[in-house]
């Protein structure tokens, strides 16, 4: 059973969410690090350990929420392509998380230039058209492929 503390600091952590932008609450993060402070004053290390994870993951989760926000509201993907381009990249970045060189870099442009042309096609429908010729146009830097 999840204690009323740890449930408190999760909800804290996620409401720290909302102090950046768009909603720019700013002073909700500074009341949220005071509830985690609050929990921590008096509490043994073990117990404190786990009212910090339970706001780290309240905030890794909420904050999650954005990378789909990112891509379906603002980047115009559809809903499904929009959601698996956000379970790949949290499990990307977890599974890469060890190899922190070149290699992690090179993936995340391929990840991210791959988005883009999800984005640019509407989904995989044309991709296969257009995937060719605009990652010459990408690399090369014609700005018919930053549309």
């Amino acid at each position: 059973m999840i204690s009323r503390t740890l449930l408190i600091c999760f909800l804290a952590g996620a409401a720290s969410v909302a102090a950046f932008a768009p909603l720019g609450l700013y002073p909700l993060v500074l009341a949220a690090v005071a509830v985690l402070i609050h929990f921590w004053i008096g509490g043994s290390p073990a117990s404190c350990a786990r009212s910090g994870f339970a706001f780290g993951l309240g905030l890794f989760v909420a904050g999650v929420s954005w990378i789909y926000v990112s891509l379906h509201d603002i980047g115009g993907m559809l809903a499904p392509v929009a959601g698996l381009a956000t379970l790949i990249a949290l499990y990307a970045s977890e599974y890469m998380s060890h190899d922190v060189g070149a290699g992690y870099c090179r993936f995340f442009a391929a990840f991210t230039l791959a988005v883009r042309l999800l984005r640019r096609t509407r989904g995989f429908t044309g991709m296969r058209e257009t995937l060719g010729h605009q990652i010459l146009r990408y690399l090369l830097g014609h700005p018919g492929a930053r549309d």
